[in-house]
């Protein structure tokens, strides 16, 4: 065998070698930030979101899989809120929605929409003016652990649990809690607030 040929497989086995490493080094990364994620879990089983001033669409999950994000129900769905089916909303899937399941709909901004229209219509039509109120009955204890999402969600909006939210003249507020919602629903945030808070100014 030549010296060239010699020197050749050399550098060959040189770069395998590297792009193992490479590999070994990348794979060690994500298992860490997953741990770490995981460490992350809160009071309502889900996955924290940092918080925001800005509130800027935080997708702390933003290294995961799109397959991962699609396994989501709230994502197969287009559903941010996971709303059940039980109203023939605008832009509701009727294809694949069920009545008593949860909704499909045909795009996310749609979910949103009939996502915020329904906080309002907790807040006009049934009274409900507080985070504890609107969320007692969106997230009966009967299904979640009702007083951990209440703590998480005025933790992030920075509002007394027990505070009139002033739906109808201060949006941004519709805004914060359906889009805070979404956040803990998924476990991470996948919509980006701009949407949100369209949505709630023509509510």
């Amino acid at each position: 065998m030549s010296s060239k040929l010699i020197k050749k497989g050399g550098i060959i086995a040189a770069l395998l070698v590297l792009a193992y490493l490479a590999y070994k080094f990348l794979f060690k990364k994500k298992n860490a930030e997953a741990a770490q994620a995981v460490k992350g879990m809160d009071t309502v089983g889900k996955v924290s979101v940092p918080e925001s001033s800005d509130l800027v669409a935080h997708n702390f999950n933003k290294n995961h899989d799109a397959t991962i994000k699609l396994d989501v129900l709230a994502v197969r769905s287009n559903n941010p809120g996971c709303l059940m089916y039980f109203d023939d909303w605008q832009g509701l899937d009727k294809i694949r929605s069920v009545k008593g399941k949860i909704a499909y709909f045909t795009d996310s901004t749609m979910g949103i929409r009939a996502q915020v229209k329904l906080l309002l219509s907790y807040y006009n039509k049934r009274g409900l003016k507080t985070i504890e109120q609107i969320m007692n009955r969106y997230a009966p204890s009967s299904e979640n652990n009702t007083s951990g999402y209440i703590k998480r969600l005025s933790n992030l909006m920075k509002v007394g649990s027990t505070a009139d939210l002033n739906l109808n003249e201060n949006r941004a507020n519709l805004a914060q809690l359906a889009y805070y919602i979404h956040t803990v629903e998924a476990g991470f945030a996948w919509c980006d607030y701009s949407t949100f808070y369209a949505q709630a100014q023509v509510a």
